[in-house]
C-alpha cells in the first residue's frame, strides 16, 4: 500500500467522519464528535486546517459519486457533497462566549448543548488545567500537592492557555466557547479584550442555581467520577465567598441561564451577538 496514502493526519480522518455526519443532517453529532476528539487529543493547533480537511473530504465524496454514476448509470439520490464543500469553504462565524458560574452551576451541561446547536469549539478549563500537568481529563490529581495544580500560578497558567487556544479557534473562524468559572472580573476582562483585538463579538453565559442545588450537584459528580472537575464542597464554599459578580457593563453582554428551571433571559441593552447566543440556549 502506498505509504503516502496510508499515513495521514488523524485530524483529516476525523474531519472525514464529521463531514459525513453534517452531510447526513447531523451537524450536532459532528461537533459533539469533533469536540470530544479535540478534548482528548489536545490537537487544537489543527483547527486552522480542519475546515480545509472537511472541504477536501466532501470533494472526494463528490468525485467518487460522479465516477460511480458514469460507470453504473443514475444512482439513488444522496447528499449533495459539492454543495456541502462550497458551504463549508465559505463558513466563518468567529465569536466568543465565556461562561461564568460556580461549580455545579451547569456550565458544561449548557455549553455542550450550545456547541452542538451552533457548531462551536469548546475549551474546558478543567481539562486544559490537567493537561498542563500531564493528566488526562478523568485522571485524579489526588497524589499531588493541591497548590501545585490548583494554586494561583496554576490557575493563571490555565487561563493563559485558554486564551491562547481561543485565539487559535477564533482566528480559524469558529464560534468559540470557553467553559471556565471566570469568577474574577480580571479573568473575564482578558477574554473581552481578546475578542476586541480579533474584532469578534463577546458574550458571557452566566449560569445560576440555588446553593442547595449546587451542593447536591457537586456531591453527585464527585461520587460518579465521570467528569474532569475535581471541585468538592469545600472548594464550592471558598469560591462562593470570593467570586466577583458581573458588573453592569458585563451584564449588558450576558446571557443569564437558570439551570434549575431552564429559564434564559437578557439584561436591557443586550447586543445582537448576545441575543444570538440566547436564542441558541433557548433552543438547546
Amino acid at each position: 500500500f502506498d505509504p503516502a496514502l496510508r499515513w495521514i493526519d488523524v485530524l483529516s480522518d476525523s474531519a472525514f467522519f464529521a463531514m459525513d455526519l453534517i452531510a447526513h443532517g447531523r451537524r450536532d453529532f459532528a461537533y459533539r464528535f469533533l469536540n470530544a476528539y479535540l478534548e482528548h487529543s489536545g490537537d487544537y493547533a489543527g483547527l486552522p486546517v480542519l475546515r480545509f480537511y472537511m472541504v477536501y473530504r466532501a470533494l472526494v465524496r463528490a468525485h467518487v459519486a460522479l465516477i460511480r454514476e458514469r460507470q453504473a448509470g443514475p444512482m439513488p439520490a444522496g447528499p449533495d457533497y459539492l454543495a456541502l464543500a462550497h458551504q463549508l469553504a465559505s463558513e466563518s462565524d468567529a465569536r466568543l462566549l465565556i461562561t461564568h458560574g460556580l461549580p455545579g452551576s451547569g456550565k458544561t451541561f449548557v455549553t455542550q448543548r450550545l456547541l452542538e446547536q451552533v457548531g462551536a469549539i469548546r475549551l474546558r478549563s478543567d481539562v486544559e488545567r490537567k493537561r498542563l500537568f500531564g493528566l488526562t481529563a478523568l485522571e485524579s490529581s489526588a497524589d499531588r500537592p493541591r497548590d501545585e495544580i490548583y494554586g494561583p500560578q496554576a490557575t493563571a497558567d490555565a487561563y493563559a492557555r485558554l486564551r491562547s487556544l481561543a485565539r487559535t479557534a477564533l482566528s480559524a473562524g469558529y464560534p468559540t466557547i470557553v467553559d471556565a468559572a471566570n469568577l474574577r472580573e480580571a479573568e473575564r476582562t482578558q477574554f473581552r479584550e481578546l475578542a476586541a483585538e480579533l474584532n469578534v463579538s463577546f458574550t458571557i453565559l452566566d449560569c445560576e442555581a440555588s446553593h442547595g442545588v449546587l451542593r447536591e450537584r457537586v456531591s453527585a459528580r464527585l461520587a460518579r467520577r465521570d467528569d474532569a472537575s475535581e471541585a468538592d464542597l469545600a472548594v464550592l464554599e471558598r469560591l462562593h465567598a470570593v467570586r466577583e459578580l458581573l458588573t453592569p457593563a458585563e451584564r449588558a453582554q450576558a446571557v443569564m441561564v437558570d439551570t434549575q428551571d431552564g429559564r434564559v433571559w437578557l439584561w436591557e441593552g443586550a447586543d445582537v451577538g448576545t441575543r444570538a447566543w440566547a436564542e441558541a440556549a433557548e433552543r438547546g
